[in-house]
C-alpha cells in the first residue's frame, strides 16, 4: 500500500517548535513578524522540495519525512557554517534572505506560542548536540545551540562502545519509543552529532467509530490491489476540489492542528502529482478550503515507519559543499577541519480511529575533513626532474632564491 498525505502549516509547525506542554496552559496564537514569515515561507519551499526529491528515490515505497525536523537539524548545523558553506546551507534552507541570527531568534520566538496552542494536542520536540571527548568546540556556536533551540549539550568518549547508546537512548525517550536507533555506530572521524527528536499525539476533532471500519480494496496501481481496514465517517469537512486534485482537512484537538489529504484524480500518477506539487499550491489550497454540508470520509487505517539517508539528496538540492574537503564550518570549530559527513532522518506514523501519532528524528553527523596537505615552497629546496618508467634523473637542482639575484 502506497500513500502520501502533507501535513498543514499549522500542524507542522508545532512538530518544529515545541518542547513541552506540561503547563496545561493554552496561549492564543500571536500573529507573526515578517522575519517569522520569511523563516515559514522557507521551511515550506524547503519541504516540497525535500519531498519531491525523496519520493523519485523511493518510487516503490510509502513516503513519510518531516522535513521540518530535517530543517530544524540543519538550521542548527547552519550556526557553525562559514564562507560559502554558510550561503549554500541558507539558500537551500530557503532563509537566503535572512541572518543566522534572524533564523535562530525567529524560532525561539515561534516556541512559546505553538508549544500550548492546544492541550488537547500532545507533542514534544527535543534538540541535542553530542562532542567528541578531546575536541574543542566554539563556545558560541554551542551557546547558540543551547541559548535559541533549547539543545541538551554534552560530552562523550566517542570510541566508547556505550556512546551510540547514549545517544540512541536520548532518541528514544524523546520520542516515546518511536525510534530507538538513529547511529548505527560512530566512526573514527566523527566529531559531533546535532540531533532533533519529535514526537506528536493528536486525537481527531471528530473521531472515527471503530464499530463502522470496514474491509475494502485499495488500488496500489491499475494492476495491484491490496485488501485493508478502511475508517468510515460522514460529516461537515472542509474540502477542496480541483481538476487536478481534491483535498480534505481533518482536525486534530481544538483544530489549530491538521492533516490536509491530497487525492489526485484518477487520470495523475501520484509520483506525476508529486512531482510538480509545491507551496504555491500547497497555500492556494489550504487558503481555499470550504466546509462541505455533508462528506463521507472512506480513509485506510495504517502504520508505516521510514528511513533514507539525505547525503545525496542535500547535495543535489545545493548543499554540496557541506560535505566536501572545502567545507567551511570554523564557526563550529577551528582545531580541526570538519564537514557534514551523514544526515539520516527516521519517522513514524500510526492513523487509526482515535488520531494520528507520529515521530520523527533526524542526526546530522560532523567529521574531519579529509587530510589536505599544504606546500608553501617560501624557503630554499630541492627539485628533481625524472623519468618515471625508467627511473633516469634528468635534472636535478637546488632554488636558493627564485629572483636569481
Amino acid at each position: 500500500m502506497k500513500i502520501y498525505f502533507l501535513l498543514s502549516i499549522s500542524f507542522c509547525l508545532v512538530f518544529l517548535s515545541c518542547t513541552n506542554n506540561s503547563n496545561d496552559v493554552e496561549i492564543p496564537f500571536k500573529p507573526l513578524t515578517e522575519s517569522e514569515k520569511s523563516v515559514v515561507s522557507g521551511i515550506s519551499d524547503f519541504a516540497f522540495t525535500l519531498f519531491k526529491k525523496v519520493n523519485s528515490a523511493n518510487i516503490d515505497k510509502n513516503v513519510f519525512i518531516s522535513p521540518f525536523s530535517v530543517s530544524l537539524a540543519l538550521s542548527m548545523t547552519l550556526n557553525g557554517a562559514n564562507g560559502k558553506t554558510f550561503e549554500d546551507m541558507r539558500t537551500t534552507l530557503g532563509f537566503q534572505s535572512l541572518s543566522v541570527l534572524e533564523v535562530n531568534q525567529a524560532f525561539k520566538n515561534i516556541f512559546p506560542t505553538l508549544c500550548s496552542l492546544d492541550k488537547k494536542v500532545e507533542f514534544k520536540i527535543a534538540n541535542s548536540v553530542w562532542c567528541r571527548k578531546g575536541i574543542i568546540f566554539e563556545p558560541d556556536f554551542l551557546d547558540a545551540l543551547v541559548n535559541y533551540y533549547n539543545a541538551y549539550a554534552e560530552t562523550l568518549d566517542f570510541s566508547s562502545p556505550n556512546a551510540k547508546e547514549v545517544i540512541n537512548k536520548w532518541v528514544e525517550e524523546n520520542t516515546k519509543g518511536k525510534i530507538q536507533e538513529i547511529i548505527k555506530s560512530i566512526p573514527n572521524y566523527a566529531v559531533m552529532y546535532i540531533i532533533n527528536a519529535l514526537y506528536f499525539k493528536g486525537k481527531w476533532k471528530y473521531q472515527f467509530d471503530k464499530s463502522k471500519t470496514t474491509d475494502g480494496d485499495f488500488m496500489v496501481n491499475e494492476e495491484h490491489y491490496v485488501r485493508t481496514k478502511f475508517m468510515v465517517q460522514s460529516g461537515k469537512y472542509e474540502c477542496f476540489f480541483d481538476k487536478e486534485f481534491n483535498a480534505i482537512r481533518l482536525p486534530y484537538g481544538k483544530g489549530s492542528y491538521a492533516m490536509v489529504v491530497f487525492s489526485p484524480n484518477t487520470d495523475i500518477p501520484i509520483d506525476d502529482f508529486i512531482a510538480n506539487l509545491d507551496r504555491n499550491k500547497w497555500e492556494n489550497c489550504v487558503n481555499n478550503l470550504k466546509e462541505t454540508e455533508e462528506v463521507t470520509l472512506y480513509i485506510p487505517r495504517f502504520k508505516s515507519e521510514f528511513e533514507v539517508n539525505l547525503n545525496q539528496i542535500l547535495k543535489s538540492m545545493g548543499m554540496e559543499i557541506a560535505f566536501s574537503d572545502f567545507a567551511d564550518f570554523s564557526k563550529l570549530c577551528k582545531t580541526v577541519p570538519c564537514q557534514i559527513t551523514d544526515v539520516v532522518h527516521k519517522t513514524y506514523i500510526e492513523v487509526n480511529e482515535e488520531g494520528t501519532e507520529a515521530a520523527a528524528a533526524t542526526s546530522v553527523e560532523i567529521g574531519y575533513t579529509s587530510s589536505k596537505p599544504s606546500f608553501y615552497l617560501t624557503r630554499p629546496f630541492v627539485y628533481v626532474i625524472y623519468e618515471r618508467n625508467t627511473g633516469a634523473i634528468l635534472f636535478l637542482g637546488k632554488l636558493l632564491n627564485p629572483t636569481g639575484n
